[in-house]
């Protein structure tokens, strides 16, 4: 019969070997500057942390196009109006940040699992936009109660349709927080890039059917990185 005691000790051995590994991982990553088109921010990742903890393709190649002056002008019309926005699955804070730099009439809060949320707080520091910019905790699916006093006017989200079991969760999300709003309806700006048949099956036999006014802006590979395809879909979420 196996020993309790071996089971206490390999469990504690596991859990320093944990500590030790999140340790590592924490002083290997400093902030850096990346640029992006012609803007850049300050950004720091906890690569091999968790998912959220990293920089994804998506994210930074929508920044990209929101830091290439005139470049993007379809992007920067669907904007111009927005006062209030929520980025759904922020992880470092890319997207929801590069777009608060760019337009400085607009307020983001900034979402995402309990987990990512102390970076994505650290980099909005970096980049001095605390006055514009919220990180709170927010799962798919979820109530929208915390968001109810100052409805969001968009929904913003970058590489977040890569495993089937979020698609629901995710739209659900966008169903809520148009509902909050008086008119029901909500812009909604999405930057995807494929990987499977169930992401490609989703956005186009679901998400997009479910919006209206839709239009997609292809990111333009200027021969530098790498050539990953990225669409931004915009669009506006109507409920009943």
């Amino acid at each position: 019969m196996a020993n309790p005691d071996n089971y206490t000790v390999q469990n504690r051995m596991l859990r320093e070997l944990h500590k030790e590994r999140l340790a590592r991982i924490e002083s290997h990553s400093e902030k850096a500057f990346v640029k992006y088109g012609d803007e850049g921010l300050w950004l720091k990742e906890l690569k091999g942390k968790a998912l959220g903890t990293q920089r994804w393709a998506s994210g930074d190649k929508f920044a990209t196009m929101l830091g290439s002056h005139g470049r993007y002008e379809e992007l920067d019309h669907f904007f111009q109006s927005c006062v209030n926005g929520v980025e759904l699955g922020c992880g470092v804070g890319v997207a929801g940040l590069m777009l608060a730099k760019m337009k400085p009439e607009l307020r983001m809060t900034l979402t995402d699992l309990p987990e990512c949320i102390p970076l994505a707080k650290e980099n909005v520091d970096y980049n001095n936009l605390n006055d514009r910019v919220a990180v709170v905790p927010y799962s798919w699916g979820a109530p929208v109660d915390q968001f109810q006093a100052n409805p969001p006017d968009l929904i913003l989200a970058t590489d977040v349709l890569y495993h089937h079991h979020l698609f629901d969760p995710f739209l659900c999300s966008l169903e809520a927080f148009a509902a909050l709003r008086e008119d029901k309806s909500i812009k909604v700006a999405i930057a995807y890039q494929p990987r499977t048949g169930d992401d490609r099956s989703f956005v186009q036999n679901v998400l997009l059917p479910r919006l209206d006014n839709v239009s997609a802006v292809e990111y333009e590979d200027p021969g530098i990185g790498s050539s990953t395809r990225c669409v931004v879909f915009l669009g506006q979420m109507q409920v009943s």
